[in-house]
């Protein structure tokens, strides 16, 4: 490989990772322009920490499992919202019957008298009072 046409393609930033590999490695040519670069290059070049793949999904895996159950607990925050909300409408409609029911006994406590319509006749008729008189 001819060094100068890589440095031109390294310079241009065209060149692959195998090129630029090769012109670390034989970058010890001093009267090349760019061997103090590659030295400093291959020198202070840093390896990946070992595991790197396994930390990166242990992270990953740590965030799915985090908005598994943040997704868990807001469903479960819903399913109780709902059920807390068809209790008070069921509290409700039986609040109602009772306050039905209740109406219904108060007024069969009452006593209406039964009047004969024939032998009664109005004296006066209001929207609030209706007197009656009977023939005695």
């Amino acid at each position: 490989m001819d060094i100068n046409k890589l440095l031109e393609k390294y310079m241009a930033g065209e060149t692959t990772l195998e090129e630029e590999k090769f012109l670390l490695d034989n970058a010890s040519n001093p009267e090349q322009d760019m061997a103090a670069w590659f030295k400093y290059a291959k020198h202070k070049k840093r390896q990946p920490t070992p595991n790197l793949g396994e930390k990166i999904w242990a992270t990953i895996s740590k965030k799915t499992l985090r908005f598994k159950i943040g997704m868990f607990a807001a469903a479960a925050s819903i399913l109780l919202l709902a059920f807390f909300s068809l209790q008070n409408l069921k509290q409700e409609k039986l609040a109602y019957k009772e306050k039905e029911a209740t109406l219904k006994e108060a007024l069969a406590m009452l006593s209406v008298p039964k009047i004969k319509p024939a032998a009664a006749s109005i004296i006066y008729e209001d929207d609030l009072v209706i007197i009656y008189t009977s023939p005695k």
